[in-house]
C-alpha cells in the first residue's frame, strides 16, 4: 500500500487482521514506529517500509529475511534482526543508531547464505575482518578448498547508470583465482551509492553448483 498514508493504528490494524502475512510493502507511508506485534507474524519474510520517512524504530521481526528501510531518513533503531535476515537495504538511512550499525556489521558472523547489506558508512569497518585495506582489489589466499567468504567494501563513488525510466547505481562484482576471471552464468548487481558500505557472502554470485566447482581453480598439495 504506498502513499496510503498509513498510520501506526492503521499498521497494527493490518497485522492482527492477517496474522499469516507473508509480504508486507508499504512504502512511503507516515508511521512512527512498527507494532511490536510484528514479531508475532511468523510467516511475515519480507517487509517493505522505504521512504517511510517518519519511521524512527522498527522491533524485532521473527522470521524475515528480507529488509528494505531504503530512504528512511530518521529510522535510528532496529531492535534485533534473526538468523533468516539475508538482505537489509538501509541506504540513505543516516540517521542509524551505533547500536544498530554495529548489529548489522556483525550479521557477518552468522553466517548467512546469501547476505547482503548496504547501509551508509557510519562506522568503520570493523578490526576482526581477517582482511583490511584501502584502494586496489581485495585479495585473499585459499589452498585446496575455497573458503566461504564475507566481503565489506566502502565506496566513494558509483556509476551512474541513466535510462529512460529510471537513474541506477549499480556495482557488479567478479571473482578472480590466480589472474583469471572465474565465469559465471548468471550475473547479480548491487544497488549502492557513494558513501555507503556493501557487506556480502560471496556465494550470492553463483549458483550452488558454480560454487562448489570454484575448488579446480586452487592449488592442491
Amino acid at each position: 500500500m504506498e502513499k496510503g498514508g498509513l498510520s501506526d493504528e492503521n499498521l497494527h490494524a493490518i497485522l492482527n487482521l492477517f496474522p499469516r502475512l507473508e509480504e508486507l510493502i508499504v512504502p512511503e507511508n507516515n508511521f512512527v514506529s512498527i507494532p511490536a506485534c510484528i514479531k508475532e507474524s511468523v510467516h511475515l519474510t519480507s517487509l517493505d517500509v522505504n521512504a517511510c520517512k517518519k519511521l524512527e524504530e522498527i522491533p524485532k521481526c521473527t522470521n524475515v529475511r528480507i529488509l528494505n528501510i531504503h530512504g528512511c531518513l530518521n529510522l535510528k533503531d532496529i531492535s534485533e534482526l534473526s538468523s533468516t535476515t539475508q538482505k537489509v537495504d538501509a541506504r540513505y538511512c543516516f540517521s542509524l543508531s551505533k547500536e544498530t550499525s554495529h548489529m548489522l556489521w556483525y550479521q557477518v558472523f552468522k553466517e548467512i547464505h546469501g547476505l547482503e547489506v548496504v547501509m551508509p558508512t557510519l562506522t568503520e569497518i570493523p578490526d576482526w575482518f581477517s582482511f583490511r585495506g584501502i584502494g586496489g582489489n581485495p585479495h585473499f589466499w585459499a589452498r585446496g578448498k575455497f573458503p566461504i567468504v564475507a566481503i565489506a567494501l566502502v565506496f566513494q563513488g558509483v556509476k551512474e547508470i541513466t535510462s529512460n525510466k529510471s537513474r541506477r547505481q549499480l556495482v557488479e562484482l567478479q571473482l578472480f583465482i590466480n589472474g583469471q576471471c572465474v565465469p559465471r552464468k548468471g550475473y547479480y548487481n548491487f544497488k549502492l551509492e557513494k558513501y555507503h558500505v556493501l557487506i556480502c557472502d560471496l556465494r550470492l554470485l553463483f549458483s550452488e553448483e558454480e560454487w562448489i566447482s570454484l575448488d579446480k581453480f586452487l592449488e592442491h598439495d
